[in-house]
């Protein structure tokens, strides 16, 4: 259901279009806020919707664009804001957030000055972003944690890309429990890996 944005709170206590059918249920855990370009909210637009129809957390999607009032849609437990300028999306996330409950961003990409407004409002940042093609394979900067570690003082960030690497990196943990390698590990002092993301 398209409502303007000052009636959101309405809709969503009415519940009248909570997908499912079901009475929403009236504790909700969190807010759990997605953004990022379109193309990539898709899948958490799936995901949103599934938690917010169990009734759990409030749901917001924000898609970047250039529309300050951008019509709101809502359905059920989730908002979604289609085409919101970037500079007014901390303001959305502070009036749509349940302010006495942890707010969770999942940024998906998109403009790294966005982190600037959110990481006031979240609690934490999982950052869930395409690592854009560096010059060179010996520029190693990712500007996303460039911007990220100057807010880590205003909120805890999380990355994706380290979990999904869980493998990889104990299998390397374990490379040291080979007794002749680890007899050695006083001589190595330096690490050196070449890879793509």
């Amino acid at each position: 259901q398209d409502v303007p944005f000052t009636k959101i709170g309405d809709a969503m206590a009415r519940g009248t279009c909570h997908a499912s059918g079901a009475t929403p249920m009236r504790a909700l855990v969190a807010t759990v806020v997605a953004v990022g370009p379109s193309e990539r909210l898709a899948a958490a637009a799936e995901a949103l919707q599934t938690l917010g129809d169990a009734g759990t957390v409030r749901g917001i999607l924000i898609s970047e664009g250039d529309n300050a009032a951008p019509p709101a849609r809502v359905a059920g437990n989730t908002v979604a804001l289609h085409g919101l300028k970037p500079s007014y999306f901390n303001n959305a996330v502070a009036a749509l957030r349940l302010s006495s409950l942890p707010t969770l961003v999942w940024w998906r990409g998109g403009r790294v000055d966005t982190l600037d407004g959110l990481a006031g409002l979240a609690d934490r940042i999982v950052l869930d972003y395409d690592r854009p093609a560096t010059a060179s394979s010996e520029d190693t900067a990712d500007p996303i944690w460039s911007r990220a570690a100057m807010l880590f003082d205003d909120c805890a960030f999380s990355d994706l890309r380290w979990a999904r690497l869980t493998q990889w990196r104990a299998l390397m943990a374990h490379f040291f429990d080979i007794p002749e390698v680890l007899a050695a590990a006083e001589d190595f002092s330096r690490l050196t890996i070449a890879a793509s993301d």
